[in-house]
């Protein structure tokens, strides 16, 4: 499909500030990691300075500067708390190729990106397969360009380092674990398929700790849609309670041991099953919360404005921003000086969630209580399964809302969810107006295009000004010649 082809190039493009190479500059703490497991110990190899072992608080503002940045300094040596599995991978790498090169973590964000983005175009053109009437070409086309395109992923791909490449990496392995589950419910081949989806939301869970809210919600929703497909077959209760029992057991091990393994890690690191070394942290910047900051995130994750330019790239996050509605204040202590734009401000397509939404719950309830026959519903078991499942994904932003400040990265946690959702409702709608008057029809069809065409043109360009304005900074040269070229306007901002 075309789309993919020129959604994976921007991505390169992105990743790599158009130079289509290695980027000077660019963190390799997962390959620092993955040194670390070589040589057979769980931390780094770097040794923490003789000023920060001796200090009475090492973790005091005027003592972070003899550390390592965002490293966690524990019983005198660094660990990192980011998720074990890309270094891991980098160790499995290294040991198949015999590589010694070191291994930035720009192609690790860019690789799960990838990842992310082709795992949720199959599930995409797969849910098209399940329904009555396919949708037109070119809404699938728009859809998948939407799921790769939608801020803040490509903005995410543009600043490739290990922050990045963690959220890159559970997000991969989420997505492909929802598409080898669909595989198991819509082929029958339920054990292996299921057993590919445990495998797959274990590595997940062992890249991104967020996944963890997200991972046993759709291990039961694909569970529970198993089993109502049982019940369709009207096979002795003892067949079926074995059947169940052995998806169970092929979807849940691997989830479960990667839970183990990752408790386990933890001890042995930091001598607590739930320390992920966050309380450690070298950093100027610490992870503390409060309550009065969840309202202030919520509104900025979902509509903080857009930075409007008459020259290129247009559009991008605001830094310092004031509250995106009058009457809120910024509670004391909460800062906004990281770039960010809301979701819903960046990608209208996410509306389109809110349809899907209602007509889940109308559905189900239907179904349950028998008051409206399910053929006026018409949603069918899996397309239920992919929208609670898209609906999943929300609970991963708990973690971020009562931080002191929102990071426009931290929403990519849950746009994947938000996305294939919110296409189901696009889908839905669309079949819906067809059946209706012409008007309707082009009014929906011109809405549904305005909303995906406007969500992948500010989702591609404000990932031009990501964090640091890598394009700018990392090849000047080229974004000059763009900027010449394709603004709208000479000399200042309008």
């Amino acid at each position: 499909m075309p789309v993919l082809i020129l959604v994976s190039a921007l991505y390169v493009f992105l990743a790599t500030a158009g130079a289509f190479g290695e980027l000077p500059g660019q963190s390799e703490r997962y390959d620092r990691m993955a040194e670390g497991f070589r040589a057979g110990h769980l931390y780094l190899q770097e040794v923490p300075s003789k000023e920060l072992l001796a200090a009475e608080d090492p973790y005091e503002g005027k003592n972070v500067w003899f550390g390592l940045w965002d490293a966690s300094l524990y019983r005198g040596r660094y660990y990192y708390y980011w998720g074990p599995v890309p270094a891991l991978l980098i160790v499995a790498f290294k040991a198949l190729t015999g590589s010694q090169e070191t291994v930035n973590d720009q192609w690790l964000t860019l690789l799960f990106m990838l990842g992310r983005f082709y795992g949720g175009a199959a599930l995409i053109l797969g849910l098209c397969r399940i329904r009555a009437v396919s949708p037109p070409g070119w809404l699938v086309a728009l859809a998948v360009a939407v799921f790769g395109l939608s801020g803040p992923g490509p903005f995410i791909v543009a600043r490739p380092h290990v922050w990045e490449a963690c959220l890159a990496a559970g997000q991969c392995f989420w997505v492909l674990g929802l598409w080898a589950a669909f595989r198991g419910l819509f082929t029958g081949k339920r054990v292996i398929w299921f057993a590919v989806a445990g495998c797959l939301w274990g590595l997940a869970m062992g890249s991104r700790a967020t996944t963890w809210l997200a991972v046993p919600l759709v291990l039961a929703i694909t569970l529970a849609t198993s089993w109502w497909q049982a019940k369709q077959t009207e096979l002795p209760w003892r067949e079926t309670l074995a059947r169940i029992a052995r998806e169970s057991l092929a979807i849940g091990a691997p989830v479960a041991l990667a839970a183990i393994a990752y408790a386990v890690y933890n001890r042995a690191r930091f001598g607590s099953f739930g320390e992920f070394g966050i309380s450690y942290q070298i950093s100027g910047q610490k992870f503390w919360r409060h309550e009065s900051f969840i309202v202030p995130n919520i509104l900025s994750y979902l509509w903080a404005p857009l930075d409007w330019s008459c020259r290129f790239p247009f559009a991008s996050g605001t830094n310092f921003r004031g509250p995106p509605f009058t009457l809120l204040r910024w509670p004391p202590g909460y800062e906004s000086f990281e770039r960010v734009a809301g979701v819903l401000t960046m990608a209208p397509w996410c509306y389109f969630l809110l349809p899907a939404v209602v007509r889940l719950v109308t559905g189900s309830w239907a179904r349950a209580t028998r008051l409206v026959s399910p053929r006026a519903i018409a949603i069918a078991p899996l397309e239920a399964w992919a929208l609670a499942c898209s609906l999943a994904a929300i609970p991963t932003m708990i973690p971020a809302l009562g931080l002191w400040e929102a990071s426009m990265r931290y929403s990519g946690d849950a746009l994947a969810g938000a996305v294939l959702g919110a296409t189901l409702g696009v889908f839905w709608l669309v079949r819906h107006a067809d059946a209706s008057t012409l008007l309707v029809r082009r009014q929906v069809r011109g809405l549904v295009i305005i909303a995906g065409a406007y969500t992948c043109l500010i989702g591609g360009f404000s990932a031009v000004a990501s964090y640091g304005d890598p394009l700018k900074n990392q090849n000047a040269d080229l974004y000059k010649k763009l900027e010449s070229s394709l603004s709208l306007c000479q000399g200042q901002d309008r």
